[in-house]
Parts: structure tokens; C-alpha cells; sequence
């Protein structure tokens, strides 16, 4: 079977891995496109790169109309959004790549695939975020410190317990944490 225009062909042992995909829009609410992987059934990985930094990896199991017409997949859309606390992080004409097993996804034709973010020059305040433990979200595009290996929980817990201590002296009531209160530790690694 011809391998269609668009698409990469490289040899993995016996097996032809056939990519084919775009990078079709970059903006600073993030990277959208599609990719299928021929050589396997399920899903494709798709990296994320802004410069040589990797952003995340995102599956590319978005529905996708266009495509499970012409090539009967249905599910083959990936979307990395970027959240406005990671966008200002990402400096200004880094070029963003989307690579699904080791081949780069092509731009659409007219695509600037460049990150237009002037106030940022360089990204050395993204690389200082990642190499202190910071991740990025690959569903919400938010960068934040996670709480595991951290003592966020013990602050936590200690805030959490002052707060009782309040509560209690001035209404006589139990304090109780609910809803959304407890993102600030994962965002801020604080309370709200």
C-alpha cells in the first residue's frame, strides 16, 4: 500500500510506521491538529515542543468529522491548550513543533508555527519553572508545582486546621473544605 502525500514513512524493525497529521493552528490559547498513526489501532501520542523545550504529550483522540471521512478515523484531533500563566512564560518566535513516533507533523500551508508573544524574549523563565519541579497540565495548559514529594500537604493540613480553630471560636460550626477551595495548593501551591 503507497504510503499518502503528507505522510512519513520510517522503518521500525519489520514494521512501516506511517504518520500522517497537521499542526493546524498555533495561538497563544494553545496548538491544535490531527494525527493518525497507520501502524496501530489505537490513538497516536503527540509531543509538544515550543523551541527544544517538550511542553507535554497529548493523545490525538479528538473527534475529528473531516477526517473519519477521508480516512475513516474518527478520533484523530489533539488539542495542547496553554493556559495565559503559560503563555507568558513562552518567549516570543520560539517555533512549535507537534511530533507523533519520532516525525515531526507538517504546518498547514500559511502557518506561521511561531509563538508571537513580544513582552517574553527568551525562555529561560519557563526552563527555570521546569527545572524546579514545575509540570504542565496537557488538559488545562496550566503550569503548576504538583503536590506529591512536596510538604504542600503538611502546609495544607496546618492552614486547614488554623482555619478550624477560627471557625469554630467565632460560629460554633466545623470547618469543612469543599468544591473548589483546595486549587490554590495544586495552582499556587497555596490556598486560594
Amino acid at each position: 500500500m503507497p504510503i499518502p502525500e503528507g505522510a512519513s514513512r520510517r522503518t521500525q524493525g519489520q514494521f512501516v510506521v506511517a504518520i500522517r497529521g497537521a499542526l493546524e493552528r498555533v495561538s497563544e490559547r494553545g496548538v491544535s491538529g490531527w494525527c493518525v498513526d497507520d501502524s496501530v489501532d489505537k490513538a497516536a501520542n503527540v509531543d509538544i515542543f515550543v523551541g527544544a523545550t517538550l511542553l507535554g504529550t497529548v493523545r490525538a483522540d479528538g473527534p475529528r468529522q473531516d477526517i473519519a471521512k477521508s480516512l475513516h478515523r474518527p478520533l484523530a484531533g489533539f488539542r495542547f491548550p496553554f493556559s495565559p500563566g503559560l503563555f507568558r512564560l513562552l518567549p516570543d518566535g520560539a517555533p512549535v513543533c507537534a511530533v507523533a513516533s519520532g516525525e515531526p507533523l507538517p504546518g498547514i500551508k500559511g502557518l506561521d508555527a511561531c509563538i508571537s508573544n513580544p513582552p517574553c524574549r527568551d525562555a529561560s523563565r519557563l526552563l527555570e519553572r521546569l527545572g524546579d519541579g514545575y509540570i504542565i497540565g496537557p488538559k488545562s495548559g496550566q503550569i503548576y508545582r504538583p503536590l506529591k514529594g512536596t510538604n504542600l500537604e503538611e502546609k495544607a493540613f496546618d492552614a486547614f486546621q488554623q482555619g478550624n480553630l477560627i471557625f469554630e471560636e467565632l460560629f460554633s460550626k466545623q470547618f469543612f473544605l469543599c468544591y473548589g477551595t483546595l486549587l490554590g495548593c495544586i495552582r499556587e501551591g497555596d490556598f486560594i
